[in-house]
């Protein structure tokens, strides 16, 4: 697997993060170029072929061109592809007569256009970097690019401290020498091997608003140090206007909340997590502002990344009736808000009734996924 980390260059000096920015604008303006010329193209190779590098004047060299025209026919594919994608899924929902008049919309506001690229890193391969991670001076790493062309044979050194994420990630991984680079920082990438867990047993892990995680071994998620819970904080996120800075801070402490809830997981006896396969639930629907908050998807990432780096397989398993159905007797029982009870005298937490049978034989046939 693939994990990435974030280290920043501001303990550069000013004339190395002058030449960054020189470095970062032409390359930009380079990218921009690529854009326009691929775009008019009906089909888009992985490299931008030589008659189209030929056509860009830059004092970039030839290698740092080639990176340009490498990424940017990247991002014109991943455009067009997403645009495709909606429209494919906008004739599927069509074509089963359901109500698509919300992607219609998104469609008819989001015209397939250009990106814009002001603030895109630069993609830059092996070609370019160097790290030195065991230099004496008072910073532990550095960053040497070269091969940029614009500044002649002169490379650019910026220091940087190694913080314990990625000193976490150095230790279990390699360093790839791919960077993105751009004014305040580079991210970094790290391949990390970790074998497929062969013994342990199969957890269910039901996720909710009232409760964001419900585990079949009984665990259900608790507030935060702070006494928040998940359905707490997006009423104080539905609360703030969009794009203001208590927004900003309400979605990050909805994001840091998550990530605890998750990280709270024993996965230490366990080979295979079943949790949920939801994917566009709200689609067509109308929810409250609340509801619209839940970002159940956000949740499910944390959860596979997390059970990844732990060598735990997970299942996506259909939800329908989990929540409903008496693991003991296999039939409908009765769910009222909370509390699940069924006539053969079984009763439990909804959700984690929902999560045993996640991990138990309920499981429902994949082509009843919602879509």
């Amino acid at each position: 697997m693939t994990r990435s980390s974030k280290v920043s260059l501001k303990f550069s000096n000013l004339n190395r993060r002058e030449d960054l920015g020189v470095f970062l604008k032409e390359y930009r303006r380079v990218l921009e170029a690529f854009v326009d010329i691929l775009w008019e193209e009906k089909k888009v190779s992985g490299l931008a072929p030589k008659n189209v590098t030929d056509r860009i004047q830059s004092p970039l060299s030839a290698r740092a061109i080639q990176c340009a025209g490498k990424q940017a026919s990247s991002i014109v594919r991943g455009t067009r592809r997403k645009h495709e994608q909606r429209i494919y899924m906008l004739n599927s929902l069509l074509a089963q007569g359901k109500d698509a008049s919300k992607l219609k919309a998104v469609l008819d506001k989001e015209k397939l256009s250009k990106p814009i690229l002001d603030k895109t890193p630069a993609q830059l391969d092996e070609r370019f970097i160097r790290f030195d991670l065991d230099n004496k001076t008072s910073f532990d790493g550095w960053l040497n690019v070269g091969s940029l062309g614009i500044f002649g044979r002169r490379k650019l050194a910026f220091p940087f401290k190694r913080h314990a994420h990625f000193n976490n990630l150095a230790r279990r991984g390699s360093l790839n020498k791919g960077i993105l680079l751009f004014e305040k920082g580079a991210i970094l990438t790290f391949d990390i091997n970790i074998p497929r867990k062969t013994e342990g047993g199969v957890l269910g892990i039901d996720v909710g608003v009232t409760n964001s995680l419900a585990s079949s071994d009984g665990v259900l998620s608790k507030n935060d140090v702070h006494g928040h819970s998940l359905s707490s904080i997006l009423k104080k996120v539905a609360g703030r206007k969009k794009g203001s800075n208590g927004f900003r801070e309400a979605t990050t402490h909805r994001k840091n909340y998550i990530n605890w809830s998750v990280n709270q997981l024993d996965l230490s006896n366990v080979r295979e997590v079943h949790r949920e396969a939801i994917k566009n639930l709200r689609r067509g629907k109308r929810t409250s502002r609340f509801l619209s908050h839940w970002t159940y998807a956000e949740m499910f990432d944390k959860l596979d990344r997390f059970c990844e780096e732990q060598g735990v397989l997970v299942q996506k398993i259909n939800p329908a009736y989990t929540s409903q159905t008496c693991p003991r007797c296999k039939t409908l029982g009765n769910r009222r808000g909370k509390s699940f009870v069924c006539s053969c005298g079984y009763r439990n937490d909804a959700d984690l009734n929902a999560a045993i049978n996640l991990a138990g034989e309920h499981i429902v046939p994949r082509e009843n996924v919602f879509l």
